[in-house]
């Protein structure tokens, strides 16, 4: 049987994370991950071998802790989403609209809210973080005030921009 071999110039133009490297890798040395061992990221040399999209219906996800707040954002395919702080929620179609000028919130919020409650499903499993970023999240997190997932994933105000129509 042949191995499979990325070709010369191949390119992969679909979207990973780089949790996606230690599966991957893990992968490729023909080692075994950690008995129970769960991961983020998977396993993604198939979809590069074949030219497919890993995340075609899986969203990827990003959320870091602040002082008092999260800030948050998912992609899904050409579509992403983000929230700084307290600030509303942006929709962004990264195709059309690389620079993440025109907040799409407004437009579409039913995929907007859609994302926001896969992120918050997402974040159903976390634990309390091994460390902190600043002193005050440390007090904030003992105080029962973080990760205060209540307000961050809030879609009451959804826009503020001039493009949500």
């Amino acid at each position: 049987m042949a191995k499979k071999k990325i070709k010369k110039e191949q390119r992969f133009d679909f979207p990973v994370s780089s949790l996606d490297f230690y599966p991957t890798f893990t992968n490729l040395a023909k080692a075994k991950l950690p008995e129970g061992k769960k991961l983020d990221g998977k396993n993604i040399m198939d979809d590069v071998l074949q030219n497919t999209e890993p995340y075609k219906d899986d969203l990827i996800y990003s959320l870091r802790y602040r002082e008092g707040y999260n800030d948050v954002g998912a992609r899904l395919g050409d579509w992403k989403i983000t929230r700084m702080g307290n600030e509303p929620w942006n929709l962004h179609n990264i195709t059309e609209d690389i620079g993440e000028k025109k907040n799409l919130a407004g437009r579409y919020p039913e995929r907007l809210k859609d994302m926001i409650a896969r992120t918050e499903e997402w974040t159903k499993s976390f634990v309390k973080p091994l460390w902190y970023y600043s002193v005050k999240d440390k007090e904030l997190w003992e105080n029962g005030q973080m990760p205060d997932y209540d307000a961050t994933f809030e879609v009451d105000k959804l826009v503020d921009s001039p493009y949500q129509k």
